[in-house]
């Protein structure tokens, strides 16, 4: 049996209270950013990103939870002798690809039918919600691609790569642009939005890099754009991802 590795344990509980000190941190300054923008346009957007927050929530929710059990699961079996690599790079694929491309559905049906949501949902407030509902829902599928590889790699007790990426460096980032882009070419609450799907894309090179260097794997190239599903995932993830929109829904 092996003894519990109390440094590993003290290591990942400081990245998780750092993590969570400068998330807090940052949406602490969302203050700042609401006195720059006056009340209501700020609540324009808090309102399209909650939106998008519930989305995210229910395509990638999920499958954030079963590439870390899947992974784990792979992990645990080769320490026993046992493993079955391909069935864990196929397990890891579907974790991405899936939610992926129900990423860009929704993002697509949201750019063209916005206004009809508008019109059903949100006809009391200012038309500029249809625009913040329309370019925020692009962040949907480089969620997708920063958040599930980083959530990868906590199978292997690795928390700092998912911490640092998701929880400090997309959120910092995410506010940096948005001041830069409103001080220089976009005076206006776009730049919030510009700068959060900036942030986003660079996070996800970081993302993969992190998987990368975790698992090294040219397999999963080839499995990504393989239209072969792991089924057991699917089972899980799903209904796991529709639990979890309800719930934040509520």
């Amino acid at each position: 049996v092996k003894k519990p590795n109390t440094w590993a344990a003290c290591k990942i509980w400081f990245q998780n209270t750092v993590g969570g000190v400068v998330l807090a941190g940052v949406r602490a300054l969302g203050f700042f950013l609401r006195a720059i923008f006056g009340g209501e346009i700020w609540g324009l957007y808090a309102i399209a990103w909650s939106f998008i927050e519930l989305l995210a929530f229910f395509i990638l929710g999920g499958f954030n939870d079963a590439v870390v059990i899947f992974s784990s699961r792979a992990y645990a079996a080769e320490e026993e002798g046992r493993e079955d690599r391909e069935a864990h790079i196929q397990a890891l694929a579907t974790c991405i690809k899936v939610p992926f491309v129900l990423s860009l559905i929704v993002a697509t049906l949201l750019t063209f039918f916005s206004e009809g949501l508008y019109l059903l949902v949100w006809s009391d407030h200012d038309p500029l919600l249809i625009t913040l509902a329309r370019e925020l829902s692009w962040c949907l599928p480089l969620l997708v691609l920063l958040q599930v590889p980083a959530e990868a790699t906590r199978s292997t007790l690795r928390f700092g790569y998912a911490i640092g990426i998701v929880q400090i460096a997309f959120p910092v980032l995410s506010l940096a642009f948005a001041i830069a882009l409103f001080y220089t070419i976009e005076p206006s609450i776009l730049a919030v939005v510009r700068g959060t799907l900036a942030a986003a894309f660079l996070c996800v090179f970081a993302s993969f890099w992190a998987l990368w260097t975790t698992l090294r794997s040219p397999s999963l190239i080839r499995a990504l754009f393989s239209p072969k599903v792991d089924r057991e995932v699917l089972r899980f993830a799903l209904p796991q991802s529709f639990n979890m929109a309800l719930s934040q829904g509520l």
